[in-house]
């Protein structure tokens, strides 16, 4: 069953499926426009972020070694190998 939830800055909404393995989708704004930034940023949690990583870096992307924190979250900055952003949440 999917659901959906925005948050309070009305800047954010997540949408999930509660079966298990399923993923998380969160979309996030950004106020500027696109220039370099991807207008449409994903992030995808994920149980184990230095698997997901590898997956990612042997799919021909890249990551950041360095994790970020904040508001309580964890994650890593990502790319494809077009070089549109990505975080791994974790």
């Amino acid at each position: 069953m999917a659901r959906s939830s925005t948050s309070l800055w009305a800047t954010r909404s997540t949408t999930w499926d509660s079966s298990p393995g399923a993923p998380v989708v969160s979309f996030q704004r950004v106020p500027e426009a696109k220039t370099v930034k991807n207008r449409l940023h994903l992030d995808i949690v994920v149980d184990d972020v230095e698997a997901a990583a590898h997956r990612v870096v042997e799919l021909g992307g890249s990551v950041e070694p360095d994790a970020y924190r904040e508001y309580g979250f964890s994650w890593r900055l990502a790319a494809d190998p077009e070089g549109n952003e990505f975080c791994l949440i974790f």
